[in-house]
């Protein structure tokens, strides 16, 4: 929880200051008066600085965000272990439950669905999102991914499939072990 308020005040600021940025240059646009030169240095600054906060910031929360080095090389990873897992009438039926899995071993979930248009989400303890993806009927709905924590994450639907769609929620359904 700590981490998600840390993460949504530094947003919070990364946005106050692109702000200002645009007053100062509205300010610049409309003003009657010509711009000093001590005006347009102070704007250059301040557009360094965002770039530098804005740099740092992406820096230092990379292992919150999915641009991890294995996703960027997805398509050279070749998944050893296979989770089929089917979505009919607002259920997810798993291979096992919970499903064990290994800390960073990828691994191919391959989802169907019978019937209408589901989500499938993959959420940490905490609520936080791990990943997600649509599963559209008729079609094997793929995604490749590596768990970097071992933990329980549980699986729900992040798609609105209809009046039962929020029964869709199986607590602490894959278990990840180092």
């Amino acid at each position: 929880m700590y981490a998600n308020t840390v993460l949504g005040i530094m947003y919070s600021i990364y946005v106050l200051l692109v702000l200002t940025l645009m007053g100062w240059f509205v300010y610049a646009l409309t003003s009657p008066k010509k711009i000093s030169l001590k005006f347009k240095i102070s704007i250059g600054l301040w557009i360094a600085f965002i770039i530098a906060s804005v740099t740092a910031f992406h820096t230092f929360t990379h292992i919150k965000f999915p641009w991890t080095r294995w996703q960027i090389l997805k398509k050279e990873i070749i998944s050893k272990k296979e989770i089929a897992i089917d979505i009919i009438d607002y259920k997810f039926h798993l291979p096992e439950n919970p499903i064990k899995l290994k800390v960073n071993k990828p691994v191919k979930f391959v989802l169907t669905s019978q019937d209408v248009t589901y989500g499938f989400g993959v959420f940490r303890s905490d609520g936080t999102m791990v990943f997600q993806m649509q599963v559209l009927p008729g079609h094997a709905n793929e995604i490749i991914w590596v768990f970097q924590d071992a933990g329980k994450y549980t699986i729900r639907s992040t798609e609105y499939s209809g009046p039962e769609n929020w029964k869709m929620v199986l607590k602490d359904a894959i278990l990840v072990e180092k």
